[in-house]
């Protein structure tokens, strides 16, 4: 049986996600698809951990690797990677990072996305607030002066 969920999850909580992801796991939902907001499970007997990576370069090749160490590329979201591997009794979980100089790299990925994100946000509310202050010299010419709209306010007194 397929179940379909809608939930959002913010980038920077990414954590969370995929904690979500292997609470549904441990339920029997074995995710299949991932879309914006939407998530794909069908019902399985099979006992799986699910990882995410952000992907930054050579999506292909990461995914060949991870396919070599028998590990099963669910489905990319953006640069986003959902992996998963059965678990086997006796061994340890799967965890996508073994050492914290691989994790800390992941999170320093994430942070210049974020970064990326913000500047492109900075700049669109700039060149939004510049619109609406020439719109307003356009639209009322009598009372804001050029100057004005350059941020310079001339005192004059006669």
């Amino acid at each position: 049986m397929t179940k379909v969920v809608h939930k959002w999850f913010w980038v920077h909580n990414y954590q969370k996600e995929e904690d979500w992801l292997n609470e549904m796991a441990s339920q029997g939902y074995r995710l299949e698809k991932v879309s914006f907001g939407k998530y794909t499970f069908k019902e399985t007997t099979k006992d799986e951990t699910v990882r995410m990576v952000f992907m930054d370069q050579n999506k292909e090749n990461f995914i060949e690797f991870m396919k070599d160490m028998d590990i099963e590329h669910v489905d990319t979201l953006s640069n986003w990677g959902y992996f998963r591997k059965e678990n086997i009794p006796g061994e340890p979980k799967f965890e996508m990072f073994s050492d914290n100089e691989s994790r800390i790299k992941h999170l320093s990925n994430i942070l210049k996305m974020l970064l990326v994100f913000l500047l492109m946000n900075l700049f669109s509310a700039y060149s939004n607030l510049s619109i609406s202050k020439l719109q307003l010299q356009v639209s009322h010419p009598d009372k804001f002066s050029s100057y004005r709209i350059l941020g310079i306010h001339l005192v004059c007194s006669l």
